[in-house]
């Protein structure tokens, strides 16, 4: 019996004997110029030089109807009942056993629709679960930065009141605030030995100016310097 192979829409189908052939010709699976070929030939030939072509209508031979894949309607099923994941498994199964032999199975379309449905069915949620979390992550991140920032704001300022304090054996007052160590005071006490220590006294990461109290409210014996925090409010400072 010969056993032939067919190349239609740049597949290699088969191979075929030559009963299934006739019978795709017929019902339209294979048209008379796909190509074909057959172990010993030198290359691939039209069906239509291998296969007369009928020059009436003649009776289908021994025509049997095609099947519907079990796994696409399987697969359809499953992406209506929101089962995403056996959805596509089904639909994957199912096209793969169409592709192998699509004259007896058929059913490429509702594969199709189940494997798209279920791929909606799966990631949209898994969307609507990993975005919030990437971005409340991102957030605690970006936070964590600012006040690591005005921690380190707050450590170079107070170098600077140390150096201030060398300099002139006091540290600027409440009224004299930060920017002492930026311009020389205009109001008492004027420090003897002043020196520009900062080019800008810099804002918290929240925009905010840093609160410095001398002597401190929190500190009687010392200063207080810190941030209002991301409301700029007194209570909420880092």
């Amino acid at each position: 019996m010969n056993q032939t192979y067919i190349y239609k829409n740049e597949q290699q189908l088969g191979p075929f004997d030559d009963s299934t052939i006739l019978q795709s010709l017929a019902n339209g699976t294979f048209s008379w110029s796909d190509l074909c070929w057959r172990e010993n030939w030198e290359g691939w030939k039209p069906l239509d030089s291998v296969y007369p072509k009928p020059s009436f209508v003649q009776a289908p031979i021994s025509m049997s109807k095609t099947k519907m894949e079990g796994f696409s309607i399987a697969s359809l099923v499953c992406s209506l009942l929101f089962l995403g994941i056996p959805a596509i498994i089904c639909g994957h199964i199912a096209r793969s056993r169409i592709k192998r032999d699509p004259v007896n199975y058929g059913g490429a379309g509702m594969a199709l629709a189940g494997l798209i449905l279920g791929y909606i069915e799966t990631i949209i949620p898994l969307f609507v679960l990993v975005v919030p979390i990437a971005i409340y992550t991102l957030a605690g991140n970006i936070d964590v930065s600012k006040e690591q920032r005005a921690s380190s704001d707050i450590q170079s300022i107070s170098m600077q009141l140390r150096t201030y304090e060398m300099l002139n054996y006091q540290r600027p007052t409440t009224e004299q605030g930060l920017n002492a160590l930026v311009e020389l005071p205009s109001i008492n006490p004027i420090p003897e030995h002043w020196k520009k220590l900062m080019d800008s006294i810099p804002k918290d990461p929240w925009g905010h100016e840093y609160v410095y109290h001398n002597p401190g409210q929190f500190k009687s014996d010392s200063y207080d310097l810190y941030s209002l925090g991301p409301k700029g409010v007194e209570g909420d400072g880092k």
